[in-house]
């Protein structure tokens, strides 16, 4: 992120957006109906060993990269 990049963002802000081409923050439906959110039981090793994979990898912006074709 530059900062002119920054800036452009403020300056598109400041102009301000078009309400209704807006869309919802938020996960999106994949299916016919709203997706349910589903509570899992991971015992602490396991949680442990998920939380030292996403400290060392940056898997959120890695997927995000993939998703967008950006390397």
């Amino acid at each position: 992120m530059t900062d002119a990049q920054i800036q452009a963002w403020a300056d598109e802000a400041e102009r301000g957006y078009p309400v209704e081409k807006l869309r919802r923050i938020g996960s999106s439906t994949k299916g016919a109906a709203a997706a349910s959110v589903v509570p899992v039981r991971i015992e602490p090793a396991l949680l442990a060993a998920i939380d030292d994979f996403a400290a060392a990898h940056d898997v959120i912006r890695d997927a995000v990269r993939r998703y967008i074709g950006v390397a």
